[in-house]
């Protein structure tokens, strides 16, 4: 036994050497967040997807029909159900399952486990590394680049499924150029299903699963491959993803959805120029670190003119045969650039179509052109020779970790500078803060539907009251009116916000009638005459009803 062990360890020493690298990054980068609400950039977005597990909990695990703590709003501005169309949410049910069988809904659940997923995708993402460089040193340059890419530190635990997603297309990619390599079926067979999976669950990755069907067709036209035996797995691949495209449409119809559900391209040049610009200015040392930037253009700067010694060489020799195509049996076959022209062409489409999107999400980058930049980043260290020799590996370890340190320090940096002490999602976080138990004491059912007026960002507020109900974030007469001639029970409004936005809003402010405050927010009911002429009239009549 023990010796079976040891030959173990000794035959996967440099992958277990990368599990304990991802593992302890990934603790540095992430363990003083994970008990953290949905908060800061995009805190909208998590939270949505956060409401859809405990929706999971609430609704006796009905996978078929994703709940969330929202009343959709429908045509007519009014609402309807709280049922949504989502992306295939398998992660978000699974989260659930945890959360029922901790009897626990807390956000540290969902964390652990969307940091699991990332550090399971990372290890696979360092075996594709491998797979095409079979250098340990390069494929921990890679794996660890990734890491600390600040983007991908942010979501890795997080609530948005960009990460499990991404982690899904890491093992799919390593399993299909697996089967390229080894010609066994059961590799395109994970391929295949991670590759659908990832794009069931974040649209944006069929990208990639159609860029793999593209270089695969042309090695079936090259004789490399035969389609005969694939047939059923693909087959099987597309049935499931249509499956869940004509369900999503369904529930779409029947009950609207809280998530975006259309393309956003650019309408001219000008909406072009502001969304470059607004890259540029926001996310370009968030999509990679500068350091990052620099390593990738060196690289594929080195691995130009490297290719063109080698070509030089091989016209000057006569030789059809390299160095770098002897030790890596793919060389012989149709060349892996191909897919990665492939991908990257299907990525540019992708991103013109949903340009105005990257405006202000930058997991939409994760989304898309990402994993095209890695994959880029990985053939052009593959086109380099191999690190070999004692001098040689010691110089190349030194030089990871002399990487490694400052991505690291820059990647805890970037998390911190990311969580703004003044955010608006943060404000609303503290004002609703245990709301759950103040409204339990004032005998509001945990079957109320309650109106949250003004508050941001959606969902947030529902979660902590534990409550489902209507946002109104529109402060436009008409639609404020319209929105609270809808059926419900309570109206709820965050102090600050009233004060603040009392001059500007007393068309409805002024017919808020208090129930109770606890100080930072108060349950209302709406009056047909005026109840108070002035916030503080109004937090003196709250005061005196909740004694």
């Amino acid at each position: 036994m023990k010796s079976a062990i040891f030959n173990f360890i000794k035959r996967n020493q440099h992958l277990l050497l990368a599990a304990v690298v991802i593992v302890a990054l990934s603790f540095v980068l992430q363990f003083r967040y994970l008990r953290e609400f949905p908060l800061y950039i995009h805190a909208w977005a998590q939270a949505d997807w956060y409401s859809l597990s405990i929706g999971y909990v609430d609704n006796g695990m009905d996978f078929a029909h994703p709940l969330t703590m929202l009343y959709n709003k429908q045509d007519d501005g009014l609402w309807g159900s709280p049922i949504t169309s989502a992306d295939f949410p398998i992660h978000e049910y699974i989260v659930a399952l945890l959360m029922k069988i901790l009897g626990n809904t807390s956000p540290w659940v969902f964390r652990c486990y969307t940091l699991l997923i990332s550090m399971i995708g990372l290890l696979f993402l360092y075996k594709l590394t491998h797979l095409l460089t079979d250098d340990p040193i390069k494929s921990l340059l890679v794996t660890i680049m990734v890491t600390t890419v600040p983007s991908y530190t942010y979501y890795a635990s997080g609530f948005i499924p960009t990460i499990p997603a991404l982690s899904c297309a890491f093992v799919g990619l390593w399993g299909y150029l697996s089967y390229v390599k080894k010609k066994k079926r059961v590799y395109f067979a994970v391929g295949f299903a991670f590759l659908t999976l990832a794009a069931m669950i974040r649209m944006p990755q069929i990208v990639l699963l159609m860029a793999v069907c593209g270089f695969e067709l042309l090695r079936i036209i090259r004789k490399e491959t035969q389609l005969r035996g694939n047939i059923l797995i693909i087959a099987i691949s597309f049935a499931c993803y249509l499956g869940v495209f004509l369900w999503n449409i369904h529930l779409k119809n029947l009950y609207d959805s809280m998530f975006l559900g259309k393309l956003r391209p650019p309408e001219n040049m000008e909406d072009v120029q502001f969304v470059y610009q607004n890259i540029q200015e926001r996310w370009m040392f968030h999509y990679f670190q500068r350091i990052q930037h620099w390593m990738v253009a060196v690289v594929l700067a080195v691995t130009v003119i490297y290719s063109l010694i080698i070509q030089i060489r091989k016209r000057k020799n006569h030789t059809t045969t390299s160095a770098t195509n002897e030790a890596e049996p793919l060389r012989k076959s149709l060349s892996l650039w191909w897919l990665l022209a492939i991908y990257i062409l299907g990525e540019l489409a992708y991103c013109g179509s949903m340009l105005l999107q990257y405006s202000d999400h930058d997991y939409y980058f994760l989304d898309s052109l990402f994993f095209s930049i890695i994959f880029l980043f990985i053939l052009a260290l593959a086109a380099l020779p191999r690190i070999q020799g004692h001098i040689a590996s010691v110089v190349g370890l030194l030089l990871l970790i002399g990487l490694t340190i400052p991505m690291t320090q820059e990647a805890l940096n970037m998390q911190q500078l990311r969580r703004d002490p003044n955010d608006r999602a943060l404000l609303c976080y503290n004002n609703f803060h245990q709301s759950d138990k103040w409204l339990d004491s004032m005998g509001v059912s945990r079957d109320a539907k309650i109106v949250a007026l003004f508050a941001y960002p959606k969902s947030s507020a529902f979660i902590q009251m534990k409550r489902r109900g209507y946002i109104v974030l529109n402060t436009d007469e008409k639609m404020v009116r319209k929105a609270l001639a809808a059926d419900y029970d309570y109206i709820v409004i965050e102090n600050d916000i009233y004060r603040n936005e009392f001059d500007g809003n007393r068309y409805v402010l002024c017919y808020l009638d208090p129930i109770a405050t606890n100080g930072r927010i108060t349950l209302c009911q709406i009056s047909k005459e005026q109840t108070a002429d002035s916030p503080e009239a109004f937090f003196e009549l709250a005061q005196s009803r909740g004694r």
